[in-house]
């Protein structure tokens, strides 16, 4: 069984197994619904959706493709910055990785995701586009640490 998040853009059908998609699973808090969604960028084309669960269809397969999404290291995760000046909110955004390794790239780069229609931070505010991930707190203390030597 595989759930199918089909891209609004170019058609192109992502399939990925139950248990994978319920770990990567979010809901806005404050939402209108609390409904469950995955904000998910297309592989193929780079264009981004937030996807409800209640409106996947989860079908059988005999044989999946090669490419179907079975195992959380498939997957390229990234917090994308909030659009709002000094919203320290994020949307954690998901792809399919290059490969199956902890370390994996997206098969598009984040600089060339687009539109993100539905995305939002947590607090419910656009995304920054072109995307650009937030730092982290270690990329940001690392940041402070380089600021500190420079004479």
């Amino acid at each position: 069984m595989f759930y199918i998040l089909e891209c609004a853009h170019c058609e192109h059908k992502t399939l990925i197994q139950p248990l994978v998609l319920q770990g990567i699973k979010g809901d806005l808090l404050g939402s209108p619904t609390g409904a469950p969604f995955v904000d998910f960028v297309c592989p193929q084309c780079g264009y981004g959706r937030r996807h409800l669960f209640d409106e996947l269809r989860l079908e059988e397969f005999e044989s999946p493709p090669l490419d179907a999404i079975r195992f959380p290291i498939d997957l390229f995760h990234d917090s994308l910055k909030c659009d709002e000046v000094d919203c320290s909110a994020h949307a954690r955004v998901h792809t399919q990785g290059e490969t199956s390794t902890s370390d994996t790239a997206p098969r598009i780069a984040v600089s060339e995701w687009r539109d993100m229609t539905g995305i939002t931070c947590s607090r419910g505010h656009p995304l920054l586009m072109p995307a650009t991930p937030r730092s982290s707190l270690f990329d940001e203390m690392k940041q402070v640490e380089a600021d500190a030597k420079i004479p």
